[in-house]
C-alpha cells in the first residue's frame, strides 16, 4: 500500500494548448500520462488511427515507457485544451525497484 500511496505522490499535473503535441512516434518515452481533462488524438505513421479513438478523461497513456524505455509506438495531440498527470520513469524505478 505504501508503494502505490509513492507512486500517486510521484505524478505532476501539466497543461497543454489544443493542438500540442504530447509524444511524439519513434522519441524516446520517460513519461506516463494520465488525462484529467480534454481530448487527445491518435495517430501512426502521421495517419489518425479510427477517428473515433481518442484519449479523455481516465485515459491513460504511456505505459510502455514506464516498463521497458520503449520508443513512442504513436504521436498524441490534444484535440483540445488538456489536463495531464505524468509519471517520470525514473521515479516509477526508483519506487517500484
Amino acid at each position: 500500500a505504501e508503494e502505490l500511496v509513492d507512486l500517486v505522490d510521484a505524478f505532476a499535473p501539466k497543461e497543454y494548448p489544443a493542438g500540442a503535441v504530447v509524444i511524439k512516434q519513434g522519441d524516446e518515452g520517460n513519461q506516463f500520462y494520465v488525462v484529467e481533462s480534454g481530448t487527445l488524438d491518435i495517430s501512426v505513421q502521421g495517419a489518425k488511427i479510427d477517428p473515433g479513438l481518442t484519449y479523455d478523461v481516465g485515459s491513460a497513456f504511456g505505459e510502455l515507457a514506464l516498463m521497458y524505455g520503449s520508443p513512442r509506438a504513436a504521436t498524441i495531440r490534444t484535440r483540445t485544451s488538456c489536463l495531464l498527470w505524468f509519471l517520470e520513469r525514473r521515479d516509477y524505478r526508483g519506487i517500484t525497484g
